[in-house]
């Protein structure tokens, strides 16, 4: 469900939005779980971007709430320069841990690959 603004801009309900960071924690935990039990890459030990990518959620989900706090007694325009809003950078650097990530799983299809298609290369 989609809710208007008096702009005719269409956006994301409250409810809707407040629900996907608690399935992006649990989503990653999971899939951490699985990559350091599974996959040969990050069984070795522990990837730190791919640890930042997990943990990030958990430091965005109390700034959701000190910011949704915060507008409650506050009148604040939503300005991203707004004092209440300097936790959302946190997040946002942490989320840039994708591309470490994403590093090393093409880092780990290059030798998969190296080595099905070149056997005889070391």
């Amino acid at each position: 469900m989609a809710a208007t603004t008096l702009s005719g801009v269409a956006t994301v309900d409250k409810p809707l939005l407040d629900l996907s960071y608690p399935i992006y924690i649990i989503t990653g935990f999971g899939a951490f779980l699985y990559a350091k039990t599974r996959l040969p890459c990050f069984s070795e030990g522990i990837s730190l971007p791919y640890l930042i990518l997990v943990v990030g959620p958990f430091m965005i989900l109390p700034n959701v709430g000190l910011n949704e706090w915060g507008h409650t007694f506050w009148f604040m325009e939503e300005l991203f320069v707004a004092p209440l809003h300097y936790g959302s950078v946190i997040f946002c650097w942490l989320a840039l841990a994708v591309m470490g990530t994403l590093t090393q799983t093409f880092y780990s299809f290059t030798k998969l690959i190296k080595n099905d298609l070149c056997p005889d290369l070391p």
